[in-house]
């Protein structure tokens, strides 16, 4: 083996650890030793473009977290309306209510004061719809009829084809100032089919047949006086 030179250099140090020396000084290389070897300006040149994405990324979700969690904060939940209807039944008719009442026209009837009127003769008298008393008994459907003495009053109508059947209650009016016996009468097609006397205090049903060719129907009274008065009562047609 070569000896090492003896040789001093003018510090007083063997040539050998001379620092000017390369032989003496060699630094060690890592992974990193080209870092070393670049100027300040590269090395800021590559900080700027290493640290600015990962500033900005930091930054972005720094700030989505803070907003994210205060519109967690106040963010206010929605209330759920559930909406709901209640069909309500429509009570039943009480009994009292329910009930047809006799005067009251059913879908198979029509009453003549229900029925447009073909002409009437009130020359010598008039026609009322007050309710009125036959031997105590009120009726509220009804023709009141009184004259002058001086004639028949009546009342003249069409027929409906559908009706075969005419019925009524007569009879001289509880309240007549001075009551009297009256003649009813009914008259399909001009025949007279009844001529009815009914005395005082007396209450007379009439029920007759209309064939298929009835097409007028005329009611009356013969020579009622003012001081008596006749009454038609629940007068209707039926099918």
């Amino acid at each position: 083996m070569a000896r090492r030179s003896r040789e001093r250099s003018g510090n007083g140090l063997p040539s050998y650890m001379d620092p000017g020396d390369p032989r003496v000084h060699r630094p060690r290389r890592g992974p990193w030793a080209w870092v070393s070897r670049l100027s300040e300006e590269v090395k800021a040149a590559w900080i700027q473009v290493i640290a600015g994405p990962i500033a900005a990324a930091i930054a972005a979700g720094a700030v989505g977290y803070f907003v994210g969690s205060h519109d967690a904060t106040n963010r206010r939940p929605v209330p759920t309306v559930t909406v709901t209807s209640t069909i309500m039944a429509a009570p039943a008719p009480s009994p009292s209510t329910a009930a047809i009442p006799s005067a009251q026209a059913t879908s198979k009837t029509v009453y003549l004061k229900d029925l447009p009127l073909n002409s009437s003769d009130g020359a010598f008298g008039e026609w009322s719809s007050r309710p009125s008393k036959i031997h105590t008994e009120l009726y509220r459907n009804v023709f009141r009829g009184s004259s002058y003495c001086g004639g028949d009053i009546y009342r003249d109508y069409e027929l409906p084809k559908r009706y075969s059947r005419f019925t009524a209650i007569v009879g001289v009016a509880d309240d007549s100032p001075d009551p009297q016996e009256l003649t009813f009468y009914v008259e399909v097609n001009g025949a007279r089919v009844v001529d009815e006397p009914v005395p005082v205090g007396a209450q007379h049903p009439i029920d007759i047949t209309l064939g298929a060719s009835a097409v007028r129907l005329k009611i009356g009274i013969e020579n009622p006086c003012d001081e008596t008065v006749g009454v038609w009562a629940n007068a209707r047609l039926e099918s």
